[in-house]
């Protein structure tokens, strides 16, 4: 057994009368891997935003070994809010070199080393995290894999003994998992570095976790180490999948389809049918985003066509709204997020597209009607954007394409960081969606890590009150090949 890094008692974070987490007893070890799995509001954001300083101690205590004082703001390395592919593709035109010294925390303090002396000491930390990459070169030419190298490599050059990283892993392909596995290991095993991970990617857990805490209703509810590291037992400790829905399960009619889309090479026709929820999975997020490209009408590819109730879109189908019923919203479109409109433009404006002019206009009268007739039903409750939470706003936008009667809704990644509220919304929505008879095709990088439902476990009804298919691009590419 490793020796002790940091040792909680009675930790508890959050508001005082009712803390978001409470009761925390768990001890660190230096050169292991320590993973928070639970629901957005189980706890485990709590504990990992207090550990990095970004929540309160309410009670309770972090000790070293001996009994002092853990120092957190000295020996924590918060890599979860320090770089993410993500990020790198905002900061393009910087070398490696600058962001591992000039843009850490205390970065400035080495503004006085030559450009030799900072390359000569990025090299030696890419080297030791594995990162086959030129110091000079670009950062937005990393890769998600690489991005978290980079992480590695800046944690160390820290000093800190525990690094912090909030990462779900989207993009990372098996290859990455078995090349990041070593890295690691040799890493901790070399410099005793403690790494606490913040995740929903049971896939990752597995492959990379020493001891897994499963965070419900506020604490830890479970610990878990070794062969019990698994996860179909997390699961079972996580209250396992929802109920089944009642809804309708979907007529054969196609409503929507895409022919002649090759992914990898492989043949990958997609086919929605009336009344249907389609999830299409791709764990590469690069191919992902361009199938949203592509079956939302915004990427044209030779080969590839669109039709709708059995007839082929025309190339600027995406302008036509009142003859094409069909809408694509990225993560935040689905989330809602159109702080730049009231509250009630955002719940009757797609509603009122199809009387819109060609070039977008809304008469005036029209729309000062709506707003009345939608205040008097007190709908509104004299809100803004802003003081919405995340689930009101979901229910608001997912209400006003209701209202729109939209046919096809095609989301990306709806369900990325949602809490269960919002979660509830989404599946209701679902429900009254393919009631009229529409259809959605959800595309993700994940089968069901974001909903709490293990990639392994394939029985439908842990997906059911969900999706009636899932399509896995790397299976249809598996069996194909």
């Amino acid at each position: 057994m490793n020796p002790v890094l940091m040792r909680a008692k009675a930790l508890a974070f959050g508001n005082e009368e009712h803390p978001e987490a409470h009761d925390l007893d768990f001890v660190l070890r230096c050169g292991e891997l320590t993973v928070l799995v639970g629901e957005q509001d189980s706890g485990r954001q709590a504990l990992f935003d207090g550990l990095n300083g970004n929540c309160a101690i309410q009670r309770g205590m972090v000790l070293t070994p001996e009994g002092k004082i853990f120092p957190l703001q000295k020996k924590v390395f918060a890599a979860g809010s320090f770089f993410t592919e993500e990020t790198s593709y905002r900061v393009q035109g910087v070398e490696l070199t600058e962001i591992l010294f000039l843009m850490q925390p205390g970065g400035c303090k080495r503004l006085h080393w030559n450009t030799a002396r900072r390359r000569k000491r990025a090299q030696e930390l890419l080297d030791q995290v594995q990162l086959e990459r030129d110091v000079r070169e670009d950062v937005s030419r990393l890769s998600p894999m690489e991005c978290f190298q980079l992480n590695l490599a800046a944690a160390l050059d820290s000093g800190a003994s525990l690094m912090t990283i909030q990462e779900d892993f989207e993009g990372f392909s098996v290859a990455d998992f078995d090349q990041l596995v070593p890295i690691l290991k040799k890493l901790q095993q070399t410099t005793g570095l403690a790494i606490l991970l913040n995740t929903n990617s049971l896939r990752a857990l597995e492959k990379l976790a020493d001891e897994v805490f499963v965070f419900r209703n506020g604490t830890i509810a479970k610990k878990l180490r070794g062969e019990k590291i698994a996860p179909r037992t997390i699961l079972d400790h996580l209250g396992g999948a929802q109920a089944a829905s009642e809804a309708l399960r979907p007529q054969r009619e196609t409503l929507f389809e895409i022919q002649g889309l090759q992914v990898r090479g492989c043949s990958c026709p997609i086919v929605l049918h009336r009344g249907e929820i389609l999830h299409l999975v791709d764990y590469d997020v690069r191919e992902k985003q361009k199938l949203y490209r592509i079956v939302s009408g915004q990427q044209l590819v030779s080969g590839v066509s669109l039709q709708y109730e059995g007839h082929p879109l025309p190339q600027n189908w995406p302008h036509s709204p009142e003859c094409y019923p069909i809408t694509a919203l990225d993560r935040f479109g689905a989330q809602g997020l159109f702080p730049q409109m009231s509250v009630a433009q955002n719940l009757i404006f797609p509603a009122l597209r199809r009387l819109c002019g060609p070039f977008g206009l809304l008469d005036k009268g029209l729309e000062q009607a709506a707003l009345k007739e939608w205040d008097r039903k007190k709908q509104l409750d004299g809100k803004n954007m802003a003081q919405l939470t995340q689930a009101q706003a979901i229910a608001l936008q997912m209400e006003s394409w209701i209202l729109a009667r939209r046919k096809v809704l095609i989301l990306l990644e709806p369900f990325l960081h949602t809490d269960t509220a919002s979660r509830s919304v989404l599946q209701s929505a679902f429900a009254r969606f393919r009631g009229q008879g529409g259809a959605i095709l959800v595309i993700s990088s994940s089968r069901t890590s974001y909903l709490g439902i293990s990639e392994q476990d394939t029985a439908a009804e842990r997906w059911a009150p969900w999706y009636d298919r899932v399509l896995d691009v790397q299976e249809v590419c598996r069996d194909e090949t």
